[in-house]
């Protein structure tokens, strides 16, 4: 995500050099497979890898938006912002600029590039990094500042009611509060959070199964109602106290009251209440320096979404089982959403590019299928280049 990098793409296709350059990190989930929305605890690390946006002002009321994966232009009014089925992609700047407007800020007609190392379907939120710089982006051009509690929000809300995703806010968060050579904790509901050194010698090691997963078409809200039927059912048996969320339901409370709930619905809701003891186990793990705890809390967790919560799939499964085997390897665990896309690893450092060597020769020697694997450091949060 380098600013010269970002400006002379938007050169290229513009003509002349940008006003604004705004970048924002993917990020990778270590703990709380999504525990988010049910207003749990998460534990995430942003990347060095991540998306940018550069900008300028144009003299019309449109915004013409190029990206170098993707293509374009895709061109609009700001007066119309609406959903084009041809360019879907396009709807995670749209849905930012509606609620941007929404909170007053005035939105400035522009050429918008994107660009980044950031794979996109693999699990590391590319879709967050895409809607934090673009905020960012044009809360610049607008002249305008939000603190960076309520551009999280509204760029997941953009995601929710624009894109059609019902994320939690895991995603943008971790994109804003990064904080290099550090693992977030976040507390859902409180939105206590904080940072923990995660120590020398250590890295993550980014795989991409290469099997690719579209939330918006159904999965990722489907495993959100589940939860949801879930807790309607625990709030009609757990009367000695409130019950607004999966959160709220101990381990206990969920062997007791149980009876009559979906088969699957009881497993992802046993996975939730799970995961979120992991969070707090491996934050604990992390303060105490015990890297092991907390390599064997992530292959908890990612057994617990294949055999629980059902969001895991063969490849996924068979890169962790790889990941696992290796000298050097802490932990690994599926990141994200589910159904594909990546697992990250906890990795020695002096041990990295032979665990990447293998996994990937192992990887597609069993599937035929060549994987994208990363070495990544902990990187800081989104902002605005100079």
């Amino acid at each position: 995500m380098d600013r010269r990098v970002l400006a002379e793409g938007f050169r290229r296709r513009v003509g002349h050099l940008p006003d604004v350059v705004a970048v924002a990190p993917g990020r990778v989930e270590i703990l709380g497979n999504h525990t988010d929305y049910n207003e749990g605890l998460v534990m995430s690390a942003a990347l060095e890898l991540g998306l940018g946006v550069a900008a300028a002002p144009r003299a019309d009321r449109r915004v013409r938006l190029f990206s170098r994966r993707r293509g374009g232009p895709v061109l609009f009014s700001i007066d119309q912002i609406e959903h084009d089925p041809a360019a879907r992609w396009a709807d995670y700047l749209k849905g930012v600029l509606r609620e941007l407007a929404a909170a007053g800020v005035p939105i400035v007609p522009a050429d918008v590039w994107l660009n980044g190392d950031l794979p996109s379907g693999g699990g590391m939120s590319s879709s967050a990094a895409f809607e934090v710089s673009t905020a960012l982006a044009f809360l610049q051009l607008a002249g305008r500042e939000l603190d960076r509690w309520t551009v999280a929000t509204l760029c997941r809300r953009a995601e929710n009611e624009f894109v059609g995703v019902k994320c939690g806010i895991l995603d943008q968060f971790s994109s804003l509060f990064g904080v290099a050579e550090h693992l977030l904790w976040l507390d859902c509901r409180s939105l206590d959070h904080g940072a923990v050194r995660l120590g020398p010698g250590l890295e993550l090691v980014v795989a991409n199964t290469m099997v690719r997963h579209a939330l918006a078409d159904g999965a990722y809200n489907e495993l959100r109602a589940s939860c949801e039927r879930a807790v309607a059912h625990f709030q009609a048996r757990i009367g000695d106290h409130p019950v607004r969320a999966l959160r709220d339901v101990s381990a206990g409370e969920l062997d007791e009251h149980a009876r009559g709930l979906a088969p699957a619905d009881r497993r992802r809701a046993q996975h939730v209440v799970e995961e979120i003891e992991r969070v707090d186990g491996g934050r604990e793990a992390v303060a105490a320096g015990d890297v092991a705890r907390l390599g064997e809390l992530m292959l908890a967790s990612h057994a617990s979404s294949r055999d629980l919560f059902g969001n895991s799939c063969r490849e996924l499964d068979l890169m962790v089982d790889l990941a696992a085997g290796l000298d050097g390897v802490f932990g690994a665990k599926l990141s994200g959403g589910g159904f594909g896309g990546c697992i990250v690893a906890l990795v020695r450092a002096d041990r990295g590019a032979e665990v990447v060597r293998r996994l990937a020769q192992e990887y597609q020697a069993t599937t035929g299928i060549e994987p994208q694997l990363h070495r990544c450091r902990i990187g800081a949060g989104a902002r605005v280049l100079p």
